[in-house]
């Protein structure tokens, strides 16, 4: 979050750990009836709206033909997740579809080298949301 330096500090000593343990959240994508949606994009982007348009709080996958997916290489943290109903998931990265987006996608935190599952849900809403951005 970034280093401040005493002015007049002649001698300053810094420690860092670096931690390449990343986490993986796995699930399922769901239709509104509660059945898997096969090659729907799920979508994970940071809860924090300045780490939103920075890739490595952004990563997307398709769900299998069984509905599961797994997003790898995961950056411990807070995230927000979305069935994403058209084509480009990466028009979730455009601030005025997440502003909409954040409403209805569902939250998720992950620990360091940790695992999640959470399945999610198509709703109308992000359709509708879909819909008006894709024209």
């Amino acid at each position: 979050s970034g280093i401040t330096v005493p002015e007049g500090a002649s001698i300053m000593q810094v420690a860092a750990t670096i931690d390449f343990r990343s986490s993986t959240i796995t699930g399922r994508a769901l239709n509104e009836g509660g059945n898997p949606m096969a090659g729907v994009p799920v979508v994970l982007v940071s809860s924090d709206p300045k780490k939103r348009t920075i890739d490595r709080y952004f990563k997307t996958t398709f769900a299998d033909s069984n509905g599961n997916y797994s997003l790898s290489s995961v950056i411990p943290g807070s995230y927000l997740m979305v069935l994403w109903p058209e084509s480009d998931p990466y028009t979730v990265q455009d601030p005025d579809v997440m502003e909409q987006l954040e409403k209805q996608a569902t939250r998720v935190s992950v620990e360091r080298a940790s695992s999640a599952t959470q399945d999610l849900k198509m709703t109308s809403e992000i359709r509708v949301i879909a819909q008006t951005f894709a024209q």
